[in-house]
Formats: structure tokens, sequence, C-alpha cells
């Protein structure tokens, strides 16, 4: 799963930080329609699962910031 979320305290629109979970889950039910007219904001909970076969500080996701 990519959660991708715009970086704050930069006017460039441009720079964005990235996590991918490996495994998760949403903490709570939820239902989300699409539609092409607009944009439209979930607030949504997920907890990532530990995969232990990869290496310790990588087991759950891994983070990327545009600077």
């Amino acid at each position: 799963m990519a959660l991708i979320s715009p970086r704050r305290g930069f006017s460039s629109p441009g720079k964005f930080m990235v996590a991918c979970l490996y495994n998760a889950y949403a903490k709570n039910a939820f239902q989300i329609g699409f539609t092409r007219a607009k944009e439209a904001t979930y607030k949504v909970r997920f907890e990532g699962l530990a995969v232990l076969s990869r290496s310790p500080g990588d087991q759950v996701a891994q983070f990327y910031r545009q600077t």
C-alpha cells in the first residue's frame, strides 16, 4: 500500500512524502466512492503489519521524502 501526502511547509506543490506499507489493514471498516468530477478526502486509519523475513528497521514500511 502506498500513502502519498503533500509535504507541509513547502510552497512547491510538487514535494511529497511517500510511505510504502508492505502489509496493512484498515483499523475500521470504510467504503470509498470515486468520481472524476472532484477530489474526495477520507480519514482512514491503517495499521502496518511486520514482515519478519525483512531486515530490522525495514519490516513494516519504507518512507521517501522529496527534498
